[in-house]
């Protein structure tokens, strides 16, 4: 029997590389076999199949400036039971107390053909614990 899939969003602002904190961020969802990946606009850290859950980490680059103003996106998507708001706001807060930065629950709204330009539409906030 097949189980539906669904798709929740975070996002933040981190002045850091996808490559520097990847890792972290995958641990909070539980994911242990990952990849990091770039092209001329997007760079990402993707999870492996096999993984409870598909994590995908993404923000558009920029080698020179870091392009550290734009948000991250982190897209997950898995079973219903594994993306409760109850499971995925525990997720959000323990990524703002590891990160250190306000989390985002929402989608983002795109505004060119290449998506690079984009805002947040923010549903819930948290802020990092002291």
């Amino acid at each position: 029997m097949l189980t539906a899939k669904i798709q929740r969003v975070i996002g933040f602002r981190l002045a850091r590389e996808l490559d520097d904190c990847g890792g972290e961020i995958m641990a909070v969802f539980g994911v242990t076999d990952f990849y990091r990946d770039y092209e001329n606009i997007w760079e990402w850290v993707e999870s492996r199949k096999g993984q409870p859950l598909d994590v995908n980490i993404s923000r558009p680059h920029d080698w020179k400036t870091g392009n550290y103003d734009v948000p991250v996106i982190v897209r997950l998507s898995g079973r219903k039971a594994l993306l409760t708001d109850k499971i995925l706001f525990e997720h959000a807060q323990h990524l703002a107390d590891r990160l250190h930065t306000e989390i985002w629950v929402g989608r983002p709204i795109f505004k060119d053909k290449d998506d690079s330009r984009y805002e947040f539409d923010i549903e819930r906030r948290f802020s990092p614990r002291s």
